[in-house]
């Protein structure tokens, strides 16, 4: 948290504004590899007090880790989100993308709220492409005992059916006025298009959407989430 304050992009300190860009690179890098290797150390702490028993970070997921927390702390004070506001992390398969998933979740439930509502517990929606996939999600957080909000496919939680009155069939899908959401979580973010893609935007809901950067994406439909994610794990479990 003190180095997003030290370096906030958007009112960057007298200190920062004084360093040159090449410097100013390097302390930040610098910044990073020192709350890299706190995190980490925290990491191995928790699990041995049993807190969380299936997370032995990588590297990889350490830095994700920090990464999505800072950025939701960051995202939450603003009063407009932009399209930048989508995290991306890129893993490959058996990188631990569902553990990293799952442990950050775990403490964003358990340690944060939301700054417009800090007396009530953060509101966390899971989604999917498909239906399936949704199932796989779902039973990943199960175990690693995360209670979401919302865990289901993406057109559930955007779009209600519009049905016709005489014949009772769906006729076609409305989209919802309001997302009740702090967080939307994407998995499979890879598969999805880019029309669903910008509805979830329009919400104004900060998005960290999760995937396999090296899968290929559905030819003509690919919003691009996962063509250069923000982090990336690539240390193979």
């Amino acid at each position: 948290n003190i180095l997003n304050e030290i370096f906030d992009e958007e009112q960057p300190s007298p200190f920062v504004r004084a360093l040159p860009k090449a410097e100013l690179q390097v302390r930040m890098e610098e910044g990073s590899k020192v709350v890299a290797e706190a995190s980490k150390a925290l990491a191995k702490v928790q699990v041995a007090n049993g807190q969380f028993t299936t997370w032995d970070p990588s590297e990889d997921q350490v830095r994700a880790n920090r990464g999505i927390l800072d950025w939701f702390l960051r995202v939450t004070k603003k009063k407009h989100l932009s399209e930048n506001d989508i995290l991306t992390i890129g893993g490959y398969a058996g990188s631990g993308k569902t553990a990293l998933v799952g442990h950050t979740a775990k403490e964003l439930l358990n340690n944060h709220r939301h700054p417009l509502r800090p007396e009530a517990p953060l509101r966390v929606a899971f989604a999917t492409y498909t239906g399936k996939a949704s199932q796989v999600l779902d039973a990943s957080l199960q175990r690693a005992e995360v209670v979401s909000a919302y865990t289901g496919t993406i057109h559930r939680l955007m779009y209600r059916p519009h049905v016709d009155e005489r014949t009772g069939r769906v006729k076609g899908w409305i989209k919802q006025d309001v997302m009740p959401y702090d967080l939307i979580v994407i998995d499979e973010a890879s598969m999805v298009p880019t029309k669903l893609v910008e509805d979830l935007q329009s919400y104004g809901v900060p998005i960290l959407a999760v995937g396999d950067h090296g899968q290929l994406a559905p030819v003509g439909e690919d919003a691009g989430l996962m063509a250069d994610p923000h982090y990336r794990l690539e240390t193979i479990h």
